[in-house]
């Protein structure tokens, strides 16, 4: 595990970035991501980034040519990383990233990776925090951000200069996803953020009575049950309680 904050112009390919140990922030032309460990994001061909780490991480790459992926997202991408993924990512690093072109073997596991990225990347955008274009956005989402625990479409309207309505349409077509949909990522960020004050994420296990305790001070059932709706692979896997028992009663 280390720190470290690397960037790229454009990654000529494209490359998937597992964490497998600590956190890592991923921050692109649209946005931002924070990305717990379990998690991987792929980064489409051409596209800047820098990826860095605070704190000590570990994570795995994976960069594949512009042949070998079904990408059909577009821009960033982050899922909880499937079972199947994490096997076949890590029979991957019998090749480094330097594999030759000529290696009929490496490039058919590859491709095999790339081809299952419609299935694994098959979900709504998550952990994702845009930047917004144009000043009015960039206003709103600041607004959003600083009062995240109150906000209403309304006040972020009025802090922009547009009406609510025009507010809610420019986040669907600039966007791509609405506004109860960014408020939901706001609230998740801070969820997690506030796990990590109490608990480390990624060196303990996450107990989901640490969830109900952060997270019952915010209108809580709705917001817990999100948070389990939004991770529940996640917080299966690190929780001692039985899947069965991963529900609101």
């Amino acid at each position: 595990m280390r720190k470290f904050d690397a960037s790229s112009e454009a990654e000529p390919g494209g490359m998937l970035v597992c964490v497998e140990q600590g956190e890592v922030r991923l921050l692109g032309p649209s946005g931002r991501w924070t990305l717990p460990a379990g998690f991987m994001v792929y980064i489409p061909t051409m596209r800047p980034y820098r990826l860095v780490a605070a704190n000590p991480a570990t994570v795995t790459l994976v960069k594949f040519t512009a042949s070998e992926t079904d990408w059909r997202h577009p821009g960033c991408w982050t899922v909880p990383i499937p079972v199947l993924a994490r096997e076949m990512v890590g029979y991957s690093r019998r090749w480094n990233c330097l594999r030759d072109p000529a290696d009929a073997l490496a490039n058919s596991f590859y491709e095999a990776i790339g081809r299952l990225f419609a299935d694994w990347f098959d979900r709504k955008r998550a952990m994702w925090t845009p930047f917004g274009k144009a000043p009015e956005m960039q206003r709103a989402i600041s607004f959003a951000r600083a009062n995240f625990d109150s906000v209403c479409v309304a006040e972020a309207a009025s802090a922009a200069g547009m009406s609510e309505r025009t507010l809610r349409r420019r986040f669907r077509d600039e966007l791509g996803i609405s506004w109860r949909e960014f408020i939901t990522e706001l609230k998740m960020n801070k969820a997690m953020e506030l796990l990590r004050n109490r608990q480390s994420v990624t060196e303990t296990p996450l107990r989901l009575d640490l969830a109900v305790q952060v997270l019952l001070p915010w209108h809580s059932k709705s917001i817990l049950e999100c948070f389990l709706a939004y991770f529940p692979r996640t917080l299966a896997a690190r929780s001692s309680i039985p899947n069965d028992r991963l529900t609101i009663g």
